[in-house]
């Protein structure tokens, strides 16, 4: 069975509680020409080739489908919310399998800056300019990885009286989880093995989002750009 079959099959039965993660190859020429070569030489193994991502984005729309329209009165418009910066790329794709009444507000916050690890702190960038209050609202992540920003999100907009709030998300990081959150996450599309991943909307200093694929950043990529900050910094040498 191939890698995509593998991952569509897992996500099809709602997430065990093991987690099943997907067997990384090399990228292929192909893969590296799509991509400036600054980028292309810090690019580790590839976790999501472009059609898995395909699959299981339809896959995993049909799950929503299937929960909101199931939930849904004849007059309910369900407010879409991608967070920003990450969730834009996978949002745009999801979306265009949803077959229930939407609008779209965005949610734009902070926890990494240049880093790969969260700071611990989410600072909101850019608040929700609709109104949430006794509406259904679908919250959009791309990855789930502390689950700090998801929780913070999670309360911001519950504080704003939702009739309803799902969480869906296309990653989920298991190994890296806060121990003491405990996220209510309805639907993922896929697990994520422990390691710091780009593309398809998730970067890494504000870089590598235009990937169509999702692939294992190299460490040296960012020990590079430390390297770089600690000699542009007066004082160092």
């Amino acid at each position: 069975m191939s890698t995509e079959a593998v991952l569509v099959a897992a996500a099809a039965e709602e997430k065990s509680k093991t987690p099943v993660f997907p067997a990384g190859r090399d990228p292929t020429p192909a893969e590296l020409a799509q991509v400036p070569p600054q980028w292309a030489q810090y690019l580790g193994e590839v976790l999501f080739p472009a059609e898995t991502i395909k699959a299981l984005i339809v896959e995993l729309a049909e799950r929503v489908n299937k929960e909101m329209l199931s939930k849904l009165g004849p007059d309910d418009v369900v407010l879409v919310v991608p967070i920003l910066k990450g969730a834009f790329v996978f949002a745009s794709d999801l979306l265009r399998h949803f077959r229930f009444p939407y609008e779209i507000d965005f949610l734009n916050v902070s926890s990494y800056g240049d880093s790969t690890h969260t700071s611990g702190k989410v600072t909101l960038l850019s608040p929700l300019q609709t109104p949430v209050k006794n509406r259904h609202v679908l919250l959009v992540e791309d990855l789930v990885d502390t689950g700090l920003t998801l929780d913070w999100a999670r309360k911001y907009i519950l504080e704003k009286e939702p009739a309803s709030l799902r969480l869906c998300v296309f990653l989920n990081k298991h190994g890296r989880r806060a121990p003491d959150l405990d996220i209510p996450i309805d639907f993922y599309a896929a697990d994520c093995p422990n390691k710091f991943i780009v593309g398809y909307g998730m970067d890494f200093a504000q870089q590598y989002r235009c990937l169509p694929y999702i692939a294992v950043l190299k460490p040296e990529a960012y020990k590079n750009k430390k390297k770089k900050a600690d000699a542009a910094e007066p004082g160092k040498n």
